[in-house]
């Protein structure tokens, strides 16, 4: 298994550990902006870099493993679940802050609130 299928592997098990994570939130914890360089560098089409490989500590996955087979998967479960723990609360009041800006846009341009929020989420994404 190379590094990139590792990597995989390690990003699977914390989806699977957090069924609510998404890419984006795990880009986050690790202070990147693009969603896709995951996929990227998952995928083999982007290099796994030691920037990135350092970075891999803040969500508990250990980078000698990901880099070299070495020792285990995570680093610390308690680490793992700290940056995750509170997705669900903070997509909820997103989605809160979300629907009340687009009940205020509709009643300021008339227009249907469903039409006023899928334009502010679009915005977010």
């Amino acid at each position: 298994m190379n590094s990139h299928e590792r990597l995989k592997q390690a990003v699977e098990h914390l989806q699977n550990e957090n069924p609510d994570l998404r890419h984006q939130h795990i880009m986050k914890e690790m202070g990147y902006a693009s969603v896709h360089y995951l996929s990227d560098v998952m995928n083999g089409t982007k290099p796994i870099t030691p920037k990135f490989l350092g970075r891999l500590v803040r969500i508990g996955i250990n980078k000698e493993w990901v880099s070299k087979g070495k020792g285990n998967m995570i680093t610390d479960k308690k680490n793992m679940a700290r940056p995750f723990s509170r997705i669900k609360d903070v997509d909820k009041a997103i989605m809160a802050v979300a629907k009340h800006l687009a009940e205020i846009e509709a009643a300021r341009t008339k227009r249907p609130v469903a039409d006023c929020l899928a334009d502010i989420l679009l915005a977010i994404l």
